[in-house]
């Protein structure tokens, strides 16, 4: 079962950020609206071990977003290998046991919490980026733990079958009180006739972030994750590096800027300054050779990264590169910042 629950990590025109998310079909994954919208860039990530020792990192696109529902479907590039899950046909009982999948705090590792339903039939409003309160309907509510990262995974009853689909919690009754035991998911059951609608839809229109949306390419970048030493961590690690560079493929440096941290921003100079030269680089190709934690929130990345470019802008004149890298990277909302990028041979050879 849990080679089905999905690890996403999402990059907007401004910002990024990691849920989770259940296999319904090899191509697609069902996830909460709020995940996933804005987004330019998503990485999928299912257990290593679900494809046959594939790394199981896949780019997706969104084909179906309701606000009103917090439910989103995204379809990937290219097939899963996992374990698809089935939707309930009615809802669950008040005091029937569940348990929520996912990866709070966008860890590497699954994790399952347990807990009862609460009440049905629930309307909720929640705050969104822009400031503005949306009304979702269809809700229940469980007491088992959920934190940032559990959003979109699924909600299951014993046998496995899947009753809802993990939106929010409430943390706060007024400025005076917190509120515990009280986490919304919405009713998979009266979403079903929607969810199965959405399957037969292509993708929705891109996203617009300013300046040219025109997409220069769309090659997906190849992963692979043969160090022994990569762990759990190196698919957390080719999940935001392909992120990153997803958006220099499309030509959206501002959106591949984001993916740098703060510090290195200023060390670039600024997106203009950064991306001058980039014009006909991409990247075709990560190879994750080894991660070394130094804490939970800061490891060092041993990549070979290949790219193709015109041998005007190549080193050397080359046309296609292999970059040994170590990358220092930053945990930041469930996805690794890029901190720093040093190359660890004299100059890239050629592929």
């Amino acid at each position: 079962m849990r080679t089905g629950v999905a690890r996403l990590q999402v990059a907007t025109c401004s910002a990024s950020g990691s849920g989770s998310g259940l296999l319904i079909a090899p191509n697609l994954i069902l996830t909460a609206a709020h995940v996933v919208y804005g987004a330019k860039s998503i990485t999928i990530a299912l257990d290593s071990g679900a494809a046959g020792g594939d790394s199981a990192i896949r780019q997706a696109q969104v084909v179906a977003l309701d606000r009103s529902a917090d439910l989103a479907l995204v379809r990937v590039d290219k097939p899963m290998t996992g374990h698809v899950f089935r939707l309930a046909k009615g809802d669950p009982e008040i005091g029937d046991r569940v348990a929520l999948i996912g990866y709070p705090f966008g860890d590497a590792h699954l994790s399952a919490r347990f807990g009862y339903i609460g009440d049905l039939d629930r309307t909720e409003h929640f705050p969104d980026d822009e400031g503005h309160r949306v009304a979702v309907s269809n809700l229940f509510t469980t007491d088992a733990a959920m934190n940032p990262g559990n959003s979109g995974g699924p909600v299951i009853t014993p046998d496995g079958t899947v009753v809802g689909v993990v939106s929010g919690k409430r943390t706060w009754v007024d400025e005076r009180t917190t509120a515990e035991g009280t986490g919304w998911a919405v009713s998979a059951a009266k979403n079903s006739g929607r969810i199965s609608s959405w399957s037969k839809r292509g993708p929705l229109a891109p996203v617009r972030c300013g300046g040219s949306d025109d997409l220069r390419d769309d090659q997906p970048i190849a992963v692979a994750i043969s160090g022994p030493d990569a762990g759990a961590d190196g698919d957390l690690v080719a999940q935001s590096l392909v992120l990153h560079g997803t958006a220099i493929n499309q030509g959206q440096y501002a959106v591949a800027f984001e993916l740098f941290t703060p510090a290195m921003q200023r060390r670039m100079g600024g997106v203009a300054t950064w991306s001058r030269g980039l014009g006909s680089s991409y990247w075709r190709g990560i190879d994750i050779r080894g991660v070394a934690k130094s804490d939970p929130t800061n490891l060092l990345a041993t990549v070979r990264l290949r790219t193709e470019q015109s041998a005007e802008d190549g080193p050397s004149g080359q046309t296609c590169s292999i970059w040994p890298l170590d990358y220092s990277m930053v945990l930041t909302a469930g996805v690794w910042h890029i901190g720093k990028a040093k190359l660890t041979s004299a100059r890239p050879t050629a592929c």
